[in-house]
């Protein structure tokens, strides 16, 4: 018999990716503690009370505590804790009053992420497509117009209500204009990737090219509905798993009567996940094209310039003229940023080692790696793969 049984509730969406890992987090956890029985469904009388549109407490449900996260703060707020130890989403007012560490997304760097993408891919027109009314569309959209503004770029926005988003045609008489009269080529955000799969059908039926004329980029990166389209969505990624390991991890010590030792849990995103609604670039010199090409297909190898020139048979000089002119970097530039890209890869979605990574694109010394990737990263691989990678969390 297990002493010490903690009944736990996660209150979160089993039906997509974000929620499913956050999910996966804390079982991660319970199964270190062993002693927690976990569920993810609302006792009968409780799930009545939430169809229904009304307010319900938690506080004397049966539960030691509950990791909720509902990104709708309307419905948020009808959540009642008290006293009861929990994690949830969002600083709500119920948070505000009963000091609960809350999770939530760093939205603002989810557009900067996608500014920084679309300036790697030489894109000077730039639209978002987003929520008016959620919080954390509002969120990645200022995130995304900031970055473009500090780089002189000016970002054509089309935000709409949630009850406007239904399968009806009337919403493409407001995005289909607005589409038209976006400067080609031009990249979108789109607010999470729901709303970039409806832009991938809309271009589709009025044969609008993707992503010759029209890159798409979503957030979530739902690995099914992303491949489920074609062209596939590009979408940015974040480590919800970790987010919901580290909620457990604070929920065990609140359940044991300790502060927790931060109020909030940020959810950062880890990189763009680069699909075909993303695969092209806004240059229209070929052998520029070709270039980035190959420097992507080599990024695992110890590449040098002359190499990149060689393989589309130009000059060194003319090469790095031509980088100059079309994408405003040096062709070094490129060929670090596809490494670190890679190395980044690697450390998130695999388990090795630091030095056979650096093995894998020709480099002997692990320490020359870790110089290499914290000059361009802030962060050391070990850093890097402790803050980012669902697949290597320790307690400590």
């Amino acid at each position: 018999m297990i002493t010490n049984l903690k009944n736990v509730m996660i209150m979160a969406s089993r039906y997509d990716s974000f929620g499913n890992d956050l999910i996966q987090g804390v079982i991660e956890y319970s199964k270190f503690r062993g002693n927690w029985a976990l569920t993810t469904e609302l006792p009968p009388y409780l799930a009545s009370y939430h169809d229904e549109g009304l307010n319900y407490s938690l506080e004397n449900s049966g539960f030691d505590g509950v990791i909720a996260y509902i990104p709708n703060r309307h419905e948020a707020d009808k959540i009642h804790f008290g006293s009861l130890p929990a994690v949830i989403a969002h600083d709500t007012q119920e948070s505000l009053n009963h000091e609960i560490p809350y999770i939530t997304c760093d939205n603002m760097e989810i557009g900067r992420l996608a500014s920084s993408f679309f300036d790697e891919r030489g894109y000077k027109n730039r639209g978002f497509f987003g929520f008016k009314n959620f919080q954390w569309s509002v969120q990645r959209q200022k995130g995304f117009t900031e970055a473009n503004r500090r780089e002189k770029i000016k970002t054509d926005s089309l935000l709409i209500e949630s009850s406007e988003f239904k399968p009806e045609n009337e919403l493409e008489k407001k995005v289909l204009p607005w589409l038209r009269k976006l400067p080609k080529p031009v990249c979108i955000l789109c607010g999470n990737d729901d709303l970039g799969l409806y832009l991938i059908k809309v271009c589709k039926k009025y044969e609008m090219k993707i992503p010759d004329n029209i890159a798409i980029l979503g957030v979530d990166n739902n690995e099914i509905d992303c491949n489920l389209t074609t062209p596939s969505l590009s979408s940015i990624a974040y480590n919800s798993k970790r987010a919901g390991f580290q909620a457990a991890e604070t929920l065990d010590l609140l359940m044991a009567g300790k502060p927790a030792p931060n109020k909030k849990i940020v959810i950062s995103p880890i990189k763009v996940v680069d699909r075909m609604s993303t695969n092209a670039y806004a240059v229209t010199d070929t052998d520029v094209i070709r270039a980035l090409s190959f420097i992507k297909n080599n990024s695992m190898s110890p590449l040098q310039v002359t190499e990149v020139a060689d393989a589309v048979n130009l000059s060194r000089r003319t090469l790095s003229r031509k980088f100059k002119e079309h994408i405003g970097r040096t062709v070094a530039d490129e060929i670090k940023r596809a490494q670190i890209d890679a190395i980044s890869h690697m450390l998130i979605n695999s388990h090795m080692s630091v030095s056979e990574i650096a093995f894998r694109i020709g480099l002997n010394d692990s320490s020359h790696i870790s110089r290499y990737f914290k000059m361009n990263t802030g962060l050391t691989p070990l850093e890097y793969r402790k803050q980012f990678s669902g697949k290597n969390i320790h307690l400590s």
